[in-house]
């Protein structure tokens, strides 16, 4: 028993399921291009609902089964060498090598709700014209779209775009929404984004991505705890190099 904790607690483990989570995706991308339409419907639905559908099917997901595996293994070994660390009383000592770890740990957190929970589609909106958005029980009616350009020598230069629509959850009223580029908009527990991949556009239409994340304070939070990490982590490796010298 001593020696499956002593494997827990060991990083070879932690590169040994590296290596595997990366062959699992390995194989996954491959699955994906022939089962690309199925796949393709965990864009408009929760993954719940994706195996509720799929569920008689595991040649589709089988690879996602062992990636979430692999993960929650390797969260199990981040999570044993943080508390080995504590343990040890090398808090102050490894400040930056444990909120790395619970910055990790917090970031698979978010990455597991958001993959269960969440959900994504991309609209072609166009002023007047209404959009209905099933999955997410919306109605959606654009009513302006101003894209800025600039002219740098003989080429014109895309700079952003600007949107401005109502959205309607059939519970609520209409809800005005100015969605920009790298400027979402947020309503109804979803947000509201301009892609700038509008070639295939005419002008007066654009691209507008519809999410629903339910994780994204914990991924604020984990890239919170990686900033600290890096703040404590590079002063250490400072002092153990002049240390050296």
């Amino acid at each position: 028993m001593k020696r499956i904790w002593k494997l827990f607690y060991s990083t070879h483990l932690a590169i040994w399921l590296l290596c595997l989570a990366s062959l699992s995706l390995f194989v996954g991308s491959i699955v994906s291009i022939v089962y690309e339409a199925e796949l393709k419907k965990l864009n408009f639905m929760s993954f719940i609902q994706w195996i509720e559908e799929f569920g008689s099917q595991p040649q589709i997901y089988w690879w996602i089964g062992a990636v979430f595996i692999i993960l929650a293994l390797l969260a199990l070994n981040t999570l044993l060498c943080t508390w080995a660390s504590i343990r040890r009383g090398q808090v102050g000592r490894k400040a930056g090598s444990i909120l790395l770890h619970l910055a990790f740990l917090v970031i698979l957190s978010a990455h597991g709700i958001s993959e269960i929970s969440g959900a994504s589609q991309s609209v072609i909106i166009q002023p007047g014209v209404t959009k209905e958005v099933a999955w997410a029980g919306l109605t959606i009616v654009p009513a302006k779209i101003e894209k800025y350009t600039q002219q740098i020598g003989a080429r014109t230069a895309r700079m952003g775009m600007m949107a401005e629509l109502s959205v309607h959850d059939k519970t609520s009223q209409w809800k005005p929404l100015r969605p920009a580029t790298l400027k979402p908009a947020f309503a109804h527990g979803l947000s509201f984004h301009l892609s700038l991949f509008d070639k295939d556009l005419e002008k007066s239409q654009a691209r507008l991505i519809i999410r629903r994340d339910c994780s994204r304070s914990l991924f604020i939070s984990g890239a919170v705890l990686a900033l600290a990490g890096i703040v404590f982590y590079v002063p250490s490796i400072l002092r153990r190099k002049q240390y050296q010298g």
